[in-house]
């Protein structure tokens, strides 16, 4: 069997540690840090209008937080009679589109209308051909 001594060279024995107890309780804690110095942002970016233009609405303020794609400003860039100016304009030019597309296909029918084609298969045996002015003369 063996047998653990401890041996003491010495030294004054350790007084035991005092083990007290409390009651557990729920409590808010409170965290709470100040700091002077500057703030600074990490990422900056700038903002700019593609057009200019007078800004009308402005919804924001410095210091405020923003989503992707909110709008910042607007901007008038044209006027109201400028827009319906633009409007009318393309509706002219598609109707110039549908003029210029019905003149394609009446040169293209005329076109075609000036040939003439055998109706069926067979052999062609006769040739009178008529000018406007009378027959036209062939050459041999």
């Amino acid at each position: 069997m063996a047998v653990g001594s401890l041996v003491a060279c010495g030294k004054k024995e350790l007084a035991a540690p005092i083990i007290t107890s409390v009651e557990v309780d729920r409590r808010t804690i409170v965290v709470d840090a100040q700091a002077t110095g500057a703030v600074e942002a990490i990422n900056v970016i700038e903002v700019k209008s593609k057009a200019s233009g007078q800004i009308t609405r402005l919804p924001v303020e410095t210091g405020t937080q923003v989503k992707r794609s909110e709008e910042l400003y607007k901007t008038r860039v044209i006027t109201t009679p400028e827009y319906e100016t633009a409007q009318l304009q393309l509706t002219q030019a598609q109707g110039a589109i549908v003029r210029a597309a019905t003149n394609v296909d009446l040169a293209k029918q005329r076109l075609e209308d000036g040939r003439v084609v055998a109706p069926v298969a067979g052999t062609f045996i006769d040739k009178p051909i008529l000018a406007a002015c009378g027959p036209v003369k062939q050459r041999a």
